[in-house]
């Protein structure tokens, strides 16, 4: 379920790749509690159509892509403090 609209702004996007057989990066909204804590090549915990699945962010950016503007799922977890992906692995 996305977001009400009573939600706090997003702090920011992340576009995380997740463990389904697409070839595409999926938006969700930064929370602002979260802004300082995400990065490129941490895990994160977040909701897909009806399940719940651990992907990793690729980067973080300001503006969601074209196909998730409106509202977005925002990211329920981050699992890691640092990153465990370097930048070339990504």
């Amino acid at each position: 379920m996305s977001d009400d609209l009573f939600s706090p702004p997003a702090a920011g996007i992340a576009r995380v790749a997740l463990p389904i057989p697409v070839d595409r990066l999926f938006d969700y909204a930064i929370s602002p509690a979260q802004a300082s804590q995400v990065g490129a090549g941490q895990r994160v915990r977040v909701r897909f159509e009806a399940r719940t699945l651990t992907g990793v962010i690729v980067e973080v950016v300001d503006d969601p892509s074209r196909e998730a503007r409106g509202r977005l799922r925002r990211i329920e977890r981050i699992i890691d403090s640092r990153p465990v992906l370097s930048p070339s692995l990504i």
